[in-house]
């Protein structure tokens, strides 16, 4: 049986390995919004092209909202 932060150690584990640096990001509780689970993992990449990291290894739990469209 695993989770997401088994899953992402593991991942990580590979990935130094084969020879990467990583960045992993694991949360083993509700991260926020989709959207803003988004921006950080986006500014997250951005930062990697300046640093010493060539890899990025996410997981996590975000969370979805769900809404009715209003019609016009």
């Amino acid at each position: 049986m695993g989770n997401n932060a088994l899953a992402v150690h593991h991942a990580g584990l590979e990935a130094e390995q084969r020879g990467y640096f990583i960045r992993s990001i694991c949360s083993s509780t509700s991260e926020g919004l989709t959207e803003e689970v988004g921006i950080q993992l986006a500014e997250a990449a951005i930062l990697m092209r300046s640093g010493d990291t060539d890899c990025l290894i996410s997981g996590g739990e975000p969370v979805v909202r769900l809404g009715r469209r209003k019609t016009a």
